[in-house]
C-alpha cells in the first residue's frame, strides 16, 4: 500500500517523465505516462500502477447527477426526429406522421421547458399577456451558490441539445423543399417554432440571471464599502 502524495509532470500523451517522491520515508522513482503513474521502488525492483486509485475520482467526475432527465431530455429530440424520418421513407399516411411527431415534439417542448431547464441548469421561463395584451416574459433562476453547484455536464447536455436540434429541423426542412414535400415544412414549422421558442426563453433567462447576479455582488461590493469608510470615519472621530 503507497502512501504519500503523488506527483506527476509533462502530458500523459508525451514521453515519460521521472519524478522522485517521499513515500514512507523513502526515496522512489514515479514514472507517468498515458494517463497512468507507475511507482517504482529502486530497492525491489518493481512496479505500482495507481492508476486504479485514481480511476474512481476521474469517473465520479464524468457522470451525469440526473440521468434519467438526461435520457428524456434527449430521447424526446431522437423520438421526434427519427419518426418523422422514418414516417418519410417508409409509411406514406401523412396524418399519422403529422399527429404523432408534432405529439413527441410537444411532449420536448414541455420537458425541457418546466422539467429539464428547472432541475439541469436551473432556469425557469414562461411568457403571458397582461391586461393590456401585452406580452410579458418572466424568468426565475437558483442563487449563485446553488447554480455553481449544478453538474456541468448536464449542463452541457442541456445547451447542445437545446442550440442544435432546430439546426437538424431546418436541414430537414431544406430536404423537403428541395423534394418539393410541401406538406412536411408544416411539421419542421412547428418544430422549429418550438424549439426556437426554449432558445429565446432559456437564453433571456441565462441573461437576466447574470444580470442578477451582477446586481448583486455590485450592490454587495458598494455596501461593503459604504460599511468600511464609515467604520474609518467613526474611528478617526
Amino acid at each position: 500500500m503507497l502512501a504519500g502524495p503523488v506527483f506527476t509532470s509533462g502530458s500523459p500523451d508525451g514521453p515519460r517523465f521521472p519524478l522522485l517522491l517521499p513515500i514512507n520515508g523513502q526515496i522512489v522513482i514515479a514514472i507517468y505516462r498515458f494517463g497512468c503513474c507507475f511507482v517504482r521502488d529502486p530497492r525491489a525492483g518493481t512496479s505500482v500502477n495507481t492508476s486504479t486509485a485514481i480511476a474512481p475520482a476521474t469517473m465520479a467526475e464524468e457522470q451525469y447527477a440526473h440521468p434519467g432527465i438526461c435520457l428524456f431530455t434527449v430521447l424526446f429530440k431522437i423520438s421526434a426526429l427519427g419518426f418523422y424520418i422514418l414516417c418519410s421513407i417508409f409509411i406514406e399516411s401523412f396524418v399519422i406522421q403529422f399527429v404523432v411527431t408534432v405529439f413527441l415534439i410537444a411532449l420536448d417542448f414541455w420537458t425541457v421547458k418546466n422539467v429539464s431547464g428547472r432541475i439541469l441548469v436551473g432556469l425557469r421561463w414562461w411568457n403571458e399577456v397582461d391586461e393590456q395584451g401585452q406580452s410579458v416574459w418572466h424568468f426565475e433562476s437558483l442563487d449563485q451558490q446553488t447554480l455553481e453547484t449544478l453538474n456541468k455536464k448536464d449542463a452541457w447536455l442541456f445547451w447542445w441539445t437545446l442550440y442544435l436540434t432546430p439546426v437538424v429541423w431546418v436541414a430537414l426542412g431544406i430536404v423537403a423543399l428541395v423534394k418539393f414535400n410541401f406538406d412536411y415544412l408544416l411539421i419542421v414549422g412547428v418544430a422549429i417554432i418550438l424549439n426556437a421558442a426554449n432558445i429565446v426563453g432559456f437564453t433571456k433567462c441565462r441573461k437576466d440571471a447574470k444580470k442578477q447576479i451582477q446586481q448583486f455582488a455590485t450592490s454587495t461590493l458598494t455596501a461593503h464599502m459604504g460599511s468600511t469608510i464609515q467604520s474609518a470615519f467613526m474611528s478617526s472621530v
